[in-house]
């Protein structure tokens, strides 16, 4: 007989039925109230408290390393690309110029000194090599060409050129 009254409620109620009717269902049909009642509050906690994060007006780009040339996907590795260029007495003067642009600091200044005293300055260029370093470069990689002695490997005790060194964490070279 319920389910007729049902049936009947739910093809034509009159408005105060239905809303008693949905009112007594929802009683009835779910036996652990309290706990679908302490999952809807914590799930709006959860929603309150997650929505506070601020958002970045800028987007922020990651700097990309170009590719190394092992391949090696270890991300502690660094790749040191190290230039031997040769200057001659006197083309010193023009030397400064590169070192102005040159990152010394780096360094403690202990060790600097300590470089310093055994006749060694060391520094970080970034980007470009300075004007007088690339042109001293390719004078140099001219020279190389032409001399005898330099094509066999008789000229000098180091070649004048770039050379790519992979370092890792914890490894010597």
């Amino acid at each position: 007989m319920e389910g007729k009254n049902t049936l009947r409620w739910l093809q034509k109620p009159p408005a105060s039925m239905m809303v008693i009717q949905t009112i007594e269902l929802h009683r009835s049909a779910v036996p652990g109230n309290t706990a679908i009642r302490t999952l809807l509050a914590f799930s709006l906690l959860v929603l309150l408290a997650s929505g506070c994060a601020s958002w970045r007006s800028e987007s922020v780009v990651e700097p990309t390393s170009r590719p190394s040339s092992s391949g090696d996907p270890n991300p502690d590795a660094v790749d040191i690309e190290t230039v031997l260029v040769r200057f001659t007495h006197e083309q010193l003067g023009q030397l400064e110029e590169a070192w102005r642009a040159a990152d010394e600091a780096f360094l403690p200044l202990e060790n600097r000194q300590l470089l310093d005293t055994n006749g060694i300055r060391v520094g970080i260029l970034r980007g470009e090599l300075p004007q007088v370093l690339a042109d001293q470069l390719a004078v140099n990689q001219q020279q190389q060409q032409s001399d005898v002695l330099e094509q066999v490997g008789l000229g000098s005790d180091s070649k004048p050129g770039s050379r790519l060194l992979r370092c890792r964490a914890g490894r010597r070279k």
